[in-house]
């Protein structure tokens, strides 16, 4: 759960490609993802606050926010830096991190734009074959335990 660091901003990031900075705080990412209840994903240079069930939900696709990090996302996001502070804190992405995104954001809106101003419509949506429907595991609180200390889910078959 990120601690509150109220002088830093992260970029919050819709689907549509709209874009603003909220509050590194608790409330301010809530705020960024529709109040949703959020997961963390990570690469080594950035992090994303996003919906945790965002898939689940059949949330938009989230164009811009997907090809900056590189993988699927969905419904709003929320930038960050990929690693917290030594304190545990989120911290906010670099500057020229913000600002890619933000580029990639309004580069959406105006392809969007040019779109809708012909009378079309921009669908993006995931099926199988390019993206993989989501896997669920029931873990009881000691798997879960183990996943959070070494990232390893049980060796068992999933619930489709």
């Amino acid at each position: 759960m990120p601690n509150p660091k109220p002088d830093h901003h992260l970029l919050a990031v819709r689907p549509d490609g709209h874009h603003r900075m909220v509050p590194c705080t608790y409330e301010g990412i809530k705020r960024g993802l529709d109040g949703a209840t959020f997961d963390f994903v990570h690469n080594d240079a950035i992090g994303m606050y996003v919906d945790d069930e965002g898939m689940l939900k059949e949330l938009d696709f989230n164009v811009p926010a997907s090809l900056f990090m590189g993988r699927a996302l969905y419904g709003p996001v929320v930038l960050c830096a990929a690693q917290a502070d030594e304190e545990g804190n989120t911290l906010p992405a670099d500057k020229e991190e913000v600002g890619g995104l933000a580029a990639i954001c309004r580069l959406w809106l105006q392809v969007l734009a040019d779109a809708a101003r012909l009378g079309q419509v921009v669908i993006t949506t995931a099926n199988e074959a390019t993206i993989p429907p989501p896997v669920v595991y029931h873990l009881d609180d000691k798997e879960f335990g183990r996943f959070l200390t070494d990232g390893v889910l049980p060796e068992r078959e999933a619930d489709a």
